[in-house]
């Protein structure tokens, strides 16, 4: 049985949502500066993708937001994994 991290899916989660939301404010802003909000949940992917993907790449669009979206949420999950570890392992370490 697969045993997932309490802590790396609260992260993840966190990152999904904020991001969504960021998003759903994106598609809808009619003002001045929206563009950039959108680079905000996909930092710093987006700069990657601009160096080494040719412009007229799939990953410059929506799919990328998305893309890039998911790869931030799985490194959120993996460091809270970690940070999950290390906490259990400090505990074990205090009581035993």
């Amino acid at each position: 049985m697969m045993k997932f991290s309490k802590l790396g899916l609260i992260f993840s989660g966190v990152d999904v949502v904020v991001s969504g939301m960021i998003l759903m404010y994106v598609f809808t802003c009619k003002e001045m500066f929206c563009g950039l909000w959108a680079i905000l949940p996909t930092m710093p992917w987006n700069f990657v993708a601009e160096k080494v993907l040719s412009p007229s790449s799939f990953l410059n669009g929506g799919v990328g937001l998305v893309v890039f979206i998911l790869i931030n949420a799985t490194i959120l999950y993996f460091g809270g994994s970690l940070i999950g570890r290390s906490v259990e392992k400090a505990k074990a370490k205090r009581v035993g």
